[in-house]
């Protein structure tokens, strides 16, 4: 890109309170940027060159992780909308899914070093 790299649009992008699922595709990828890739809501993180199936599969697990979000989203916004005693633990529920992403970033460094 030539006004920006990738970790400076996630910033962005994430800046701009939209959490679409983000795959990092790179010829230039270090520790560094998969770690900031990842802390920043990164959900994948190719190397090129990549084969097209591994693009695919990458490519479809986002679109999924996209789906399962905004089912998340809306069945969270209904739960405290009609029941304001759940929100304490939609809170928690909320925590765990960060230790989910800290988990894949794990994942995601182990696979890449």
């Amino acid at each position: 890109m030539p006004h920006m790299n990738g970790i400076e649009m996630l910033t962005k992008i994430r800046a701009a309170g939209n959490n679409t699922p983000v795959v990092f595709l790179t010829g230039y990828g270090s520790l560094e940027t998969v770690i900031n890739a990842v802390r920043l809501g990164a959900c994948d993180f190719l190397m090129k060159p990549c084969e097209m199936n591994e693009i695919d599969m990458v490519v479809t697990r986002a679109l999924e992780i996209g789906f399962r979000q905004l089912q998340a989203s809306n069945i969270i916004a209904s739960l405290k909308a009609s029941h304001p005693e759940t929100i304490p633990t939609l809170e928690k529920l909320d925590q765990l899914q960060h230790n989910q992403v800290l988990m894949k970033a794990m994942n995601t460094l182990r696979r890449v070093s």
